[in-house]
């Protein structure tokens, strides 16, 4: 994509290992300066942060999750 720069552009992408990829194959004048706009969405991860609604311990919860993967597995 040939990219004009004396007007506004936008163009999307993806973070790879904190650097910015673009979808299309485009050629950008080496230095220039960038504009990155983070759609609010996407700092919101999936949504469901936040929504876990149990007062227990963190320690409490891991071991009740480990033991009912381990269910059934002592008499082996």
């Amino acid at each position: 994509m040939d990219i004009n720069t004396t007007q506004n552009v936008s163009i999307s992408g993806y973070v790879r290992n904190n650097v910015v990829v673009f979808d299309d194959k485009i050629q950008l004048p080496e230095g220039i300066k960038v504009n990155v706009i983070v759609p609010r969405r996407a700092t919101n991860s999936s949504g469901l942060c936040g929504i876990w609604k149990d007062d227990r311990e963190v320690a409490e919860i891991v071991n009740d999750i480990i033991a009912s993967r381990t269910m059934g597995r002592e008499s082996q």
